[in-house]
């Protein structure tokens, strides 16, 4: 019994020998070896497009891949602070960075930089509720009702609270007398975007359930809206009262506030008004041509 194997190679041959056999004159120096190493690349891709295994990737929903894309870049660059030949690069470009010079790439990689497994996973769990369990991220035509948004305007939405929530670390945190030398890393203030933006467009979905036994119910519910509501009392408590260092308070206020903006004002401003922005940048040379 032929495998499958074997018919795909007979198959791949049948359609790319004809370009090699009947190669033009000026490419004949391409010898066994290049050729066959040729094959080799054009089966292993076609192998790869077939997989079932890699296959999974279609069949998700729009916001598990946009989350699945996150998280991807978020634990590749959390890797990379681990190896120490990068440590300088990483210092240079995933902190946020007060230097004019390197201020654009520190403000946004920050938002995707963690040096604390624990930040990590918080961070994920804290992103995944509204990505996969809201699903706000969908499909035109869904996408252009309010509040949900295709996966192009949401990227433009996190970038763009990526950069918010590190300016407001610069040039807020110093006047209010808060600065924390310690933490300088922006990934909270990118994902209390998301949230804020969700406990707007979605107040009454449920979020999470908590086992508490309250008038005799074994679990109370709670809303995204109640959700956002807890969050700023946390970290009024938590920041302001008990001083703790390690949370970025001012990333995760500026993110939320950016979350509200981008529901009130934002996708109607600058998403659905880009056309006649990026025109404008581009008249001005903002943007290279």
């Amino acid at each position: 019994m032929k495998s499958k194997l074997g018919t795909n190679v007979q198959q791949l041959r049948k359609i790319y020998e004809p370009c090699f056999v009947e190669r033009n004159s000026s490419v004949n120096n391409l010898n066994h070896t290049t050729i066959a190493a040729i094959y080799h690349m054009m089966f292993t891709l076609t192998m790869l497009k077939e997989n079932t295994v890699l296959s999974f990737w279609k069949y998700l929903s729009y916001g598990e891949k946009t989350f699945g894309i996150i998280v991807f870049v978020n634990v590749a660059i959390y890797l990379a602070w681990n190896v120490t030949k990068w440590k300088s690069t990483m210092l240079k470009y995933f902190i946020i960075n007060e230097d004019k010079s390197n201020s654009v790439w520190s403000n946004l990689l920050s938002a995707f930089s963690h040096t604390s497994l624990w930040n990590l996973t918080a961070n994920v769990i804290y992103l995944y509720y509204p990505l996969c369990k809201l699903g706000f991220v969908r499909a035109w035509p869904i996408s252009i009702f309010p509040p949900y948004m295709g996966i192009e305007e949401f990227f433009v939405f996190y970038i763009s609270a990526c950069t918010f929530s590190s300016l407001s670390r610069i040039y807020i945190e110093p006047k209010l007398n808060i600065s924390n030398k310690k933490s300088k890393y922006g990934a909270s203030g990118a994902i209390s975007a998301v949230f804020g933006y969700t406990a707007l467009g979605f107040p009454n979905r449920k979020l999470l359930t908590i086992p508490i036994i309250v008038e005799d119910q074994l679990s109370v519910d709670i809303t995204a809206f109640e959700a956002l509501l807890c969050l700023f009392l946390l970290i009024v408590l938590i920041v302001f009262v008990m001083q703790f260092s390690w949370i970025n308070s001012t990333s995760i206020i500026s993110g939320c506030i950016f979350g509200i903006f981008w529901y009130k004002l934002g996708s109607k401003i600058i998403w659905d008004n880009r056309k006649y922005l990026t025109k404008i940048l581009e008249n001005n040379n903002y943007i290279p041509i």
